[in-house]
């Protein structure tokens, strides 16, 4: 309903998993399957795990002056070799991907695929494409990113033969349901959709908040319309960094920064959005990045960092405790 597909399936287990079972399911050995290419923001293990399922693999072309896909490459990819599915895979993802001008090029006969693993939350929020409305089959994902669910994958369709497809081969791939899983993940959508309009907008809201305020930090920052924001370090040895970053509790990727090739540091909002932070934490949190980046530490930062934590847990505990309650009135 939220995605607007007409069957589904929760039987996955993660999005990785979720990316097995469904090339596993649908494409066929030597069949060949297109996917984003990394420096264009694509997921790293994706051409490893189509071949390793005997599938053939190729990038689609992309153009890097236009940070988009390159539509005559793409259609002379097409009209020389015969493509089985497009798997837009983006991981690191600020902008839209062209899912409409891809289905001009392959037809109506190539499956497109959606990994919508990073951006899930958001897309049911309304703050981002609907893949299956601009012209993708299929959308699937985890459940734990901006989706503030449990560990698991979703499957969802408009197509009835992809589905039975998939119903009929899926478990090959994937063995147990894990029911708990799947009941905490109904719990979550049983928030309704005001919730998730309201989450969807705080977390774009909030990655626009962080990312204008490192750039007044001086800080060369790459945004949009996601949760996520990219820090541009240059051609400079980040390791250090990242790992300060981590050891004082802010956990960031580093990642090379897609289509300049810089290396750079991802950052993504959802968590902290979930646990309840506002405007002014954003601003309190981009400045103690900007410290913690370059290694201006003090007690004061520290102290600014556990104070800023501590609030947010303790607001998301009392919901807990309100949730934990309505759970033991239910099983009573």
């Amino acid at each position: 309903e939220y995605l607007g597909g007409k069957y589904a399936n929760v039987k996955p287990l993660s999005g990785l998993n979720m990316m097995i079972s469904v090339v596993g399911s649908l494409v066929m050995k030597n069949e060949l399957v297109l996917s984003v290419p990394i420096e264009a923001g694509g997921h790293s293990a994706t051409k490893y795990v189509i071949e390793r399922i005997g599938c053939k693999h190729e990038f689609i072309p992309y153009d890097k002056g236009s940070y988009n896909i390159d539509k005559e490459a793409l259609e002379k990819l097409v009209n020389e070799k015969k493509v089985k599915m497009v798997y837009i895979d983006l991981m690191n993802v600020i902008y839209r991907a062209d899912i409409e001008g891809i289905r001009k090029i392959v037809g109506k006969n190539v499956m497109i695929c959606y990994d919508a693993s990073h951006v899930l939350g958001l897309i049911m929020g309304g703050q981002f494409q609907n893949p299956l409305k601009e012209g993708a089959d299929i959308i699937i994902g985890s459940t734990h990113k901006t989706f503030p669910g449990p560990h698991k994958g979703i499957f969802v369709t408009t197509n009835r033969w992809y589905y039975m497809l998939y119903q009929l081969n899926h478990m090959l791939f994937i063995s147990h349901t894990h029911t708990a899983d799947i009941c905490s993940l109904a719990m979550v959508l049983e928030k309704g959709e005001k919730f998730f309009s309201e989450y969807a907008a705080k977390v774009v809201e909030n990655a626009r908040t962080l990312a204008e305020r490192l750039r007044d930090n001086g800080m060369r920052i790459y945004y949009d319309t996601s949760h996520q924001l990219w820090i541009d370090c240059g051609m400079n040895d980040i390791t250090e960094n990242v790992n300060y970053c981590i050891e004082n509790g802010i956990y960031v990727n580093s990642i090379t920064i897609p289509h300049n090739g810089h290396n750079g540091v991802r950052i993504g909002v959802q968590e902290v959005t979930y646990l309840g932070f506002e405007k002014n934490d954003m601003h309190v949190l981009g400045d103690i990045i900007a410290k913690f980046f370059i290694k201006e530490d003090s007690e004061e930062t520290r102290s600014k960092m556990a104070e800023l934590l501590q609030k947010q847990k303790e607001k998301k505990s009392l919901e807990y405790a309100k949730l934990f309650t309505q759970i033991d009135r239910v099983l009573r």
